[in-house]
This record gives structure tokens, sequence and C-alpha cells, in this order.
């Protein structure tokens, strides 16, 4: 009779999680990012906390200074970026690289080093510029999904902050009951909590960080070359440079082989030049040192994890990847554990 009771007991549990969860997905993106940013500020949580002591007060006052740093600058650094990107894509659509590329003369040393590599400068020229027509139109149409669902994005926005509110003021004794419910040993359970909390806050530091720097680095560098839309391209590196490794050369190589083909050499070398040395360099520092050393996963496991994250769960795979990793290393470490 007990483990008729037992056994129906998990059954009734697995039927309510899965209908749980199936309520909440389509806000999975807002519920994440709520308990991330709670994980990221509640340090300055506990900080008002000693100074009001009241935690409603103090959980008010963190999302205020949330806005203030993170939301607000968001959205206003996304507007710029939108309206700089449409007089972009106008521009560049009517002066298409191939426009540029039919005025290279045929015994140009671009001609010559493509034919004797068996390629046809024509039909190049016309990959290049759909690929590049078609990455500005990608990060364009992300960007304006955001303001065609208006009504998703505020329910969202809604959700973010309405949940913020509670896990920071409350997050002690939700962590808590969690902890209590979960069938694991009180240690193991501090220590891959300690794990999530110190992977989530590394990964956040160390994207962040290597965002801005790799973002500014190649938009100040584009700027010097008097590169067209160097803010457009600085913002698409930033936000592809989640991608460890190979995110930026995404951008500035296929710009590098725009100017190589227009007799630029010195500009497409120093480009490269950049690109490797300076804009790369960022990355293969910065990264190592605010994640993986901070997390204890191999850099080949983040660049894994990181693309399969994305690739699975969209723009915030790049904080699921990586503390997934934490957690399959830290649980198989579990048994090694004195």
């Amino acid at each position: 009779m007990a483990m008729k009771s037992i056994n129906a007991y998990y059954l009734l549990l697995a039927v309510i999680t899965v209908l749980f969860v199936s309520i909440i997905f389509d806000f999975a993106a807002p519920i994440l990012w709520s308990i991330v940013v709670s994980i990221i500020f509640y340090p300055v949580y506990e900080k008002f906390l000693l100074m009001t002591n009241k935690k409603s007060l103090s959980s008010i006052l963190s999302l205020i200074l949330i806005l203030l740093l993170v939301i607000i600058p968001s959205i206003a650094m996304l507007g710029l970026i939108g309206n700089e990107l449409i007089s972009f894509i106008n521009s560049y659509e009517k002066q298409s690289f191939e426009a540029y590329m039919q005025m290279i003369p045929e015994e140009s040393l671009i001609n010559k080093m493509l034919g004797s590599l068996g390629l046809n400068i024509a039909e190049l020229t016309e990959k290049l510029d759909d690929f590049l027509i078609t990455a500005i139109k990608i990060f364009y149409e992300s960007i304006s999904k955001i303001s065609a669902n208006i009504i998703n994005f505020f329910i969202s926005l809604f959700i973010f902050i309405y949940l913020t509110f509670f896990f920071l003021r409350d997050g002690e004794k939700i962590l808590q009951t969690c902890m209590d419910s979960f069938p694991m040993n009180n240690d193991d359970e501090s220590y891959l909590l300690n794990e999530f909390r110190k992977t989530t806050r590394a990964t956040i530091k160390g994207t962040v960080t290597v965002a801005l720097a790799q973002g500014f680095l190649g938009y100040l560098t584009l700027l010097l070359l008097g590169i067209e839309g160097a803010l457009i391209w600085g913002a698409v590196m930033a936000l592809l440079s989640i991608v460890p490794a190979v995110g930026t050369v995404i951008v500035w190589l296929p710009i590098a082989l725009v100017l190589f083909a227009n007799g630029a050499i010195m500009d497409a070398i120093l480009l490269i030049f950049s690109g490797i040395f300076i804009i790369g360099m960022i990355d293969n520092i910065l990264r190592p040192i605010l994640i993986s050393k901070e997390t204890k996963i191999p850099d080949y496991l983040i660049l894994l994890t990181t693309i399969g994250g994305i690739s699975i769960f969209g723009i915030t795979g790049f904080i699921l990847g990586p503390i997934i990793a934490s957690l399959f290393i830290s649980i198989w470490s579990l048994p090694s554990r004195v």
C-alpha cells in the first residue's frame, strides 16, 4: 500500500510538473533573466538591506538601480542602433559591394589572385554582397522584433521586473524551500548552489566585459579607417562576441576583404592586424581570466557549450550553456568529494 502511494505521488508530481512547465514555458526568457539579474544584484540588495532594514524597500531600490544601469541604457542603445541601421541598409543597397567590385580593373592584383585559385570574381562578389546584406538584415530584424511585438516586450519586461522584485526580497526563503525539498545532503546542495552562482556571475561579468571591449575596439578601428556604419559594425561585433574565438571574425574579415578588393590594401592589412592582435586578443586574455579561471571550465568546453546553448536556447544560451556545463562537471565530481 505504501509503495502504491509513493508511485501515485511521483506520477502526480510528474504530471503536475509537466503542466506547470508548459504554462510558464513561453515566459522562460524573462524568468531566466530575472534569476540571473537577481543573482548579480543580490549583493547590492544586501547593502540596501543593511541601510534600510526593510526587505521590500531594499528590493525596490535595487530594481531602480537595475532600471537605470541596465534596462534603460539597453533600450536606448537598441533604438540608436536601429536608426543607424535603417539608414545604413538604405545606403548600402543603393551602393552595394558588387557595384564597387565592378570598378576594379581586370588586371588588378585581386583579380589575378582569384584567377590563379580558379575563382570567379563575379560569383565571389555576389556571394559576399548577399552575405553582408543578409548579416545586416538579420541583426536589424532581431532588433525590429522588439518594436514589432511591443505588447509581448512589455509583458516580458513586466514579468522580469515583477519576478526580480520577489527573487531579491524572498530569494533566500525560496531557495531554502527548494533545497529542503531536494533529496540531497546539505553539503552537496550548498556545493552545487555555489557553483551555479559562481558560474552565473562569472559568465555574465566575463561576457559583458568582453562584448563591451571588443565592440568598442571594433568600432574605434573601423571609425579610424573611415568605414561607413562603424557604430553598427561595432554593435554587431559586441553581440557576436558572445561566441568565443570566432564571433568578431564574422564581422571584420568580410569588411577586410571588401577593403582589399577595392584596392585599400593598407586599410585591409590594418583591419586584419587589429582583428587578430587587438580585438581578438581581448577575447583570448579576458575570457579565460573572467570565466574559465573562475568557473574551472576549460576554454574548449566554454566554446562548445556557448555555441550549443545559443543554437538550442537562443540568446539566453550563452548563459545556460556554461551553467549546464558547470553543473555537469560539479555533479560528476560529487562522488569524489570528501
